[in-house]
C-alpha cells in the first residue's frame, strides 16, 4: 500500500504535509512538487477547483498504479487548465490511473 496526499483548494495549505485530509496541501503546485511511487494516491477534494496544470512526477508499476482520485461529497473536484499546455500533464511517467475529475482546458 502506498501513500495518500490530500489537496483541497479551500481549507488546504501548501506548508502542510499533505497526509491527511486535515493536512491538506492546497495548490496543484505543491502537488507537482511531490514524487510519487506505486500505490501512491493524490485524492481531490470534491467541491474544490484548482487552475493551472497538474504535472505529477515518477511512475507506479503493473501491480500497483499511482493515483489520482477523489476525497469527500459532492461535485467531482475541477481542473481548469486555463489555456495551459495540458490540464493534466503524464508526461515521463508510467502506471498512472486518474478517475472521478472533471477536466477543462478553455483559452482565448
Amino acid at each position: 500500500m502506498g501513500r495518500i496526499f490530500y489537496l483541497d483548494a479551500v481549507n488546504g495549505n501548501d506548508e502542510n504535509s499533505g497526509i491527511t485530509p486535515d493536512a491538506a496541501l492546497k495548490s496543484l503546485e505543491a502537488a507537482n512538487q511531490i514524487l510519487f511511487g506505486a500505490g501512491d494516491k493524490l485524492l481531490l477534494k470534491c467541491g474544490c477547483e484548482w487552475k493551472g496544470m497538474l504535472c505529477p512526477h515518477g511512475d507506479g508499476d503493473r501491480f500497483q498504479f499511482a493515483q489520482i482520485g477523489t476525497y469527500g461529497d459532492g461535485e467531482a473536484p475541477l481542473i481548469d487548465g486555463n489555456g495551459a499546455y495540458a490540464a493534466i500533464l503524464l508526461d515521463g511517467v508510467s502506471y498512472w490511473k486518474v478517475k472521478g475529475l472533471r477536466i477543462c482546458n478553455h483559452s482565448s
